[in-house]
């Protein structure tokens, strides 16, 4: 049975943060949540031509985006009205 406290519900699709975070532990990772766009994108990389986008939802609530990165462990770096970043480094 698995633990749904560690599961955030995006729109439709269920992420496991904890499995996420197993696989990206050797990596630099940020978050961006799109305040007017309601878009969530996990980027991998440091910038530059090695940045990648691992996944781009829409529709997401902020309360997920929070959730999400919460249990990804990150730490909040910046946001205003238009976007917020959470970073792992």
């Amino acid at each position: 049975m698995s633990d749904f406290r560690k599961k955030v519900l995006v729109g439709n699709i269920v992420l496991h943060p904890d499995i996420i975070q197993q696989f990206l532990i050797k990596a630099d990772y940020n978050l961006l949540y799109d305040t007017p766009k309601d878009k969530l994108t996990l980027i991998v990389g440091e910038g530059g031509f090695d940045e990648k986008v691992l996944f781009e939802i829409r529709n997401v609530p902020h309360e997920s985006a929070l959730k999400l990165a919460e249990g990804l462990g990150l730490k909040h770096i910046s946001s205003n009205e238009l976007l917020c970043v959470w970073s792992n480094n």
